[in-house]
């Protein structure tokens, strides 16, 4: 007798196909789309714009919204600092202080019966004529209302005693045009020359500049001119 066995049907499934994940996948895809922005970064470094941006950093004003014809509110003795425009050989107008030297501007104050305002010119010519002049070339990134920058024209008036005449060059601060090396230097050439016509003696100024800006212009100043002059460039890099 034949028996009836009865037989189920087996379920088939498919293989399983190993996915290709993990610790090496991933590695990969870092390693692909860290390329790729390396690449944008060099492309974009490699236009005009990006790179004057990325070697100048003049688009960081600080402070924001400066109100450069209001010294006193960046800590300068009220009267003590004349705000005004330069403009260079190439139509460009940039802004400056000119700060007393401290003894200079403590006579002042003896002397006026009222708080002083903003010394005039004829002050100026005076100051530059009796006491030495620091012309300060700060370096890139912000502007000469710093706070850190405010700080060195503070010590530099009261410990070394001398005035201080501090630009922003083009494209800083106030300062109209775009910043360049050619631009940068005809902007200390320009403060050089202004500060020299107000009576002072060559011998008489000293040029302090700050990397990585401020530099490339107080060297570029001293060759075509070759003043007696005294030259004091920091090799820190200075941001603000």
């Amino acid at each position: 007798m034949q028996s009836d066995t009865s037989s189920t049907p087996s379920t088939w499934r498919a293989p399983t196909i190993p996915q290709r994940g993990g610790l090496l996948a991933k590695l990969h895809k870092f390693a692909y789309t860290s390329t790729f922005v390396y690449a944008c970064i060099i492309a974009l470094l490699a236009t005009p714009f990006f790179q004057r941006h990325a070697v100048y950093q003049h688009a960081v004003k600080v402070p924001w919204g400066a109100k450069f014809e209001l010294p006193e509110k960046y800590r300068l003795a009220p009267g003590k600092t004349l705000n005004f425009k330069l403009t260079t050989s190439d139509n460009v107008t940039i802004g400056a202080w000119f700060v007393l030297s401290e003894p200079f501007y403590q006579s002042l104050r003896r002397d006026a019966p009222s708080p002083l305002e903003q010394p005039s010119l004829a002050t100026v010519q005076d100051a530059v004529r009796s006491h030495p002049t620091i012309l300060y070339f700060h370096g890139n990134a912000a502007t000469r209302a710093a706070p850190k920058r405010v700080q060195h024209y503070a010590a530099f008036t009261s410990r070394l005693r001398t005035n201080v005449l501090v630009i922003d060059y083009r494209g800083f601060g106030d300062s109209r045009g775009i910043p360049s090396e050619h631009g940068l230097t005809e902007d200390a050439k320009t403060a050089w020359r202004w500060v020299l016509d107000q009576g002072a003696k060559p011998e008489d100024v000293m040029l302090v500049g700050r990397i990585s800006a401020g530099a490339d212009e107080t060297h570029g100043l001293t060759y075509p001119f070759r003043p007696p002059i005294s030259l004091c460039i920091s090799v820190r890099a200075e941001h603000v």
